[in-house]
């Protein structure tokens, strides 16, 4: 898609000096970029989504979790306050599926998801997840207790100032 049309989808007030919760773009790319190695539980490379036949969410597109992707553009709420990016972000959209793609699932680049996306984990995953999770700190309960915390940020009330101070100290 070309940038103009793609940013009138998105609508006014969208292009940011500052990211999400007020965090630069830099930082908000080392946070997401933190949660790159987590585990959502989708497994599109496989080609066998573990909610490919979820109670929760069946589409005609097979798209699981992230079939309001078209309709929401990815949940974006903020872009960077550049050109080149901005073409970058528009290309990857495409106009059936959003920015997901059979066996890949989302092309965005991760440090340009929105703050629902990061924090968005395969419903089914979750549920398996929460009935075996683990204590202790290994690196799988590190993993678990991110993910949780993750989905405590996309669900609570936390304010921006409240948000940007957490995701500040994980960053350090």
């Amino acid at each position: 898609m070309e940038p103009k049309p793609f940013l009138e989808k998105l609508g006014s007030k969208v292009v940011s000096k500052l990211a999400y919760f007020g965090l630069t773009w830099d930082q908000w790319a080392k946070f997401a970029k933190m949660t790159r190695s987590l585990d959502y539980g989708c497994n599109f490379g496989t080609g066998k989504s573990i909610c490919s036949q979820s109670k929760y969410y069946k589409n005609t597109k097979g798209m699981c979790c992230c079939g309001n992707c078209l309709s929401h553009v990815g949940y974006i709420r903020l872009v960077p306050d550049d050109e080149e990016i901005i073409r970058e972000i528009a290309s990857l959209f495409s106009e059936v599926y959003g920015f997901w793609r059979a066996k890949k699932g989302c092309v965005l680049p991760i440090k340009y998801r929105s703050s629902t996306c990061i924090a968005y984990r395969c419903c089914e995953a979750r549920d398996q997840r929460n009935k075996t999770m683990s204590v202790g700190f290994s690196a799988e309960a590190l993993e678990q207790m991110t993910l949780y915390f993750l989905e405590t940020l996309r669900t609570s009330e936390l304010s921006n100032i409240q948000m940007r101070t957490i995701i500040k100290e994980l960053i350090k």
